[in-house]
């Protein structure tokens, strides 16, 4: 099934925290997840915003997936559901718990789909999305800029977390010329980092020690277009495999996403970390940022999407409607009760009011 789509790239995100869901949308977008172990999964957050955040990056991943896709087909059940056969592409979580698309052939075996790559991130207010054609890994990370040390001095933080950076890096923080910058360029860096083991897909267990990050421009402000001109060390050697883009969503929300570049004849072995093969050049097609080479680098900006956006005027007025028949006892039955708005429907509201 995989094949070579044209080139398409989406920089999406969703402000979670405007969002005072009605128990009609929290129920349909509910509906929306796919599967039970999703649904599990958000249920058992303890605090309403993760359970936003976790709800909203699952229908993000769903639009993703749809815009791609288009009229193929894609399942959102678990893959431990069976009744999976030929030719279908089901989303999964990998081992580290990534979201990834697989594709199943008529034996029953999966496999990666390698036609576009997508990676969700949220904090503070936002929740993010990046997807791309052009590329074998992509990585994600939002962060919002604050402080929760309490009495705990911004430098006495910085003592706590001085093995993550290199000294290059410590340099570029400590050469701001007030805390809040300090703090700001401290976000920075470990947001690119996080993009970067997100893209390797390694997870937080990577070790941070590895990758050093060159910044050549101060942090963007919403007003400004993105940053591409970030570069990074992998074992004391620069890497032109990778390409990092920067931006903001707001004053306080810094945004990364890691892509790792086309090679004419790609081998998962080699980017790996340890062997950095830096100087094939044969191997490596450099197109700069815009792989596509059409000038347009206004792709990479983020797009604001809204919870209608990601659940669809039509479906929720269609819910709304019947909601309301279901609590007119003229027009309704114990049937209708029941096939409209079941228990466990019910359920994912009631849970959800009941978080802190």
């Amino acid at each position: 099934m995989s094949g070579s789509l044209k080139r398409k790239t989406l920089r999406w995100y969703v402000d979670t925290n405007a969002w005072n869901p009605t128990r009609s949308e929290w129920i349909v977008a509910m509906r929306m997840v796919g599967n039970d172990f999703e649904r599990d999964r958000i249920n058992r957050f303890v605090y309403k915003k993760d359970a936003k955040h976790a709800l909203v990056g699952r229908l993000l991943i769903r639009k993703c997936c749809e815009y791609f896709l288009g009229s193929k087909k894609f399942c959102l059940h678990h893959p431990d559901d069976r009744n999976l056969f030929g030719d279908q592409l089901v989303l999964e979580r990998s081992e580290k718990g990534k979201p990834i698309l697989m594709e199943i052939d008529e034996n029953g075996n999966h496999q990666p789909y390698q036609d576009f790559q997508f990676n969700i991130s949220h904090s503070g207010d936002y929740c993010v999305l990046a997807a791309d054609t052009a590329t074998k890994k992509l990585g994600i990370d939002i962060m919002k800029i604050e402080y929760s040390g309490g009495m705990c001095k911004i430098n006495e933080f910085f003592n706590t977390m001085r093995r993550q950076f290199s000294e290059e890096e410590w340099r570029f923080i400590r050469n701001s010329q007030t805390d809040w910058g300090k703090l700001a360029r401290f976000i920075r860096l470990w947001s690119l980092k996080e993009s970067f083991v997100k893209a390797e897909g390694s997870g937080i267990i990577f070790p941070l020690s590895k990758i050093s990050f060159e910044c050549r421009s101060e942090l963007v402000t919403p007003s400004q277009k993105n940053r591409f001109d970030s570069i990074v060390k992998i074992n004391n050697r620069y890497s032109k495999y990778w390409s990092f883009e920067e931006s903001m969503i707001d004053p306080r929300h810094y945004v990364s996403v890691a892509r790792l570049r086309y090679t004419k004849n790609f081998d998962n072995k080699t980017d790996d970390v340890d062997r950095n093969p830096i100087d094939d050049d044969d191997d490596y097609e450099d197109d700069g940022d815009d792989d596509d080479g059409d000038g347009d680098l206004t792709k990479y900006q983020f797009r604001k999407l809204t919870i209608k956006d990601l659940i669809g005027d039509y479906q929720l007025n269609s819910y709304k409607e019947l909601d309301t028949k279901i609590f007119d006892t003229n027009e309704t039955t114990k049937d209708d009760l029941m096939n409209t708005i079941n228990f466990e429907d019910q359920s994912y509201w009631v849970d959800f009011c009941g978080k802190s």
